[in-house]
């Protein structure tokens, strides 16, 4: 006799069980987290990638020292400077050409001044009498017994040609003093300057021959008056030395 139930009983014999198929990713079984993109799972350690890198371009030395330099009254080392700097920034090769130009730039202009100064001061603040050779001068420099070779008909006179007074010239220095009074207005500084040279030329000997009176008024600062006699013609007279 069978021990089984019935077919009708309400316990029916368990069925055969088999355990559940496990998850596995690639393969492999055992649960977890699929493997990230490349290879790598996440959390774990993150992989190695490199970036590239670029140097940064740094601006030419040499030019930026033209241009401190060319700031400072240095002349030709601003100017030395300034050209090597353009040579070496040439063609992009480095940036800095334009601090190179403007140093090079200043440096032409500094020299161009000392140059200026150089040659004001080997002429000399100005010679009382008969000068032995040519040279220009400042009309503020000028000294009685100074012989012009010529004066400008208008305008203002900055600066004038010397001559030996044995040579031909057109006019001569016969007096050279200040203003009496601080004029207020420039055209009392005219009147009192024409008065004063009328004067000069009045106690000077012409020896009869036509001359005119030039006064020279300075336009600022406190520059003397010069009065000087002038010739139509060039002469080789000496009326003062």
């Amino acid at each position: 006799m069978s021990d089984a139930p019935p077919p009708d009983s309400p316990w029916a014999a368990p069925s055969e069980r088999r355990p559940a198929p496990s998850a596995s990713w690639g393969g492999t079984q055992g649960h977890g987290r699929p493997p990230a993109p490349g290879g790598t799972v996440p959390g774990g350690p993150a992989g190695n990638r490199s970036a590239g890198s670029r140097e940064v371009d740094r601006t030419d030395p040499v030019s930026v020292a033209a241009l401190v330099t060319g700031v400072l009254p240095t002349g030709p080392v601003a100017a030395a400077l300034g050209v090597l700097g353009v040579r070496r920034t040439g063609r992009g090769r480095r940036p800095g050409r334009a601090l190179a130009v403007t140093g090079l730039v200043l440096g032409l202009a500094w020299t161009g001044v000392g140059v200026a100064a150089g040659v004001s001061l080997l002429q000399g603040p100005g010679v009382d009498g008969d000068v032995p050779d040519p040279r220009g001068m400042a009309s503020a420099h000028l000294r009685v017994g100074n012989c012009v070779r010529n004066l400008p008909a208008h305008g203002e006179v900055g600066r004038v040609s010397l001559v030996p007074c044995a040579e031909p010239h057109t006019a001569q220095v016969v007096h050279v003093g200040a203003l009496e009074r601080t004029p207020e207005r420039p055209e009392d500084a005219q009147d009192e300057g024409r008065e004063l040279c009328e004067e000069a030329a009045a106690a000077t000997d012409t020896r009869g021959e036509t001359v005119d009176v030039v006064t020279l008024v300075p336009t600022s600062g406190t520059a003397p008056v010069v009065c000087l006699l002038e010739w139509p013609t060039p002469v080789s007279t000496d009326l003062v030395n």
